[in-house]
């Protein structure tokens, strides 16, 4: 059963949304620079004038701690339920609220 909202309920979820989108978007931009700086570590002697044996770690670390924030920051802004399908989830399975409203996606 699908919950009727008001207009400023609405509005709120609206914004909670795009803020989650964006932490969601930056988050996944370290997360593939992160990525990138492990790979070259693990075939070069220095990275970007950096050790290799600094490099390596760190980024092994902040490809560790991303992937999981990734996982733990995307929840419906109305429920905080987990959306376990990544971008493409178009509704809530638990309290049912569409993101295609909020500028999401339409699949």
């Amino acid at each position: 059963m699908e919950h009727e909202y008001t207009a400023e309920e609405s509005q709120e979820l609206r914004l909670q949304y795009r803020r989650l989108l964006v932490r969601q978007q930056v988050a996944g931009v370290v997360f593939f620079l992160s990525g990138l700086a492990f790979g070259s570590a693990l075939n070069r002697e220095t990275v970007v004038g950096l050790s290799s044996a600094l490099v390596g770690p760190l980024a092994g670390l902040v490809l560790f701690v991303t992937f999981f924030y990734l996982i733990w920051n995307w929840r419906c802004p109305a429920c905080s339920f987990l959306l376990l399908k990544g971008f493409f989830s178009t509704k809530c399975p638990r309290c049912k609220l569409s993101f295609t409203s909020f500028g999401g996606p339409t699949g």
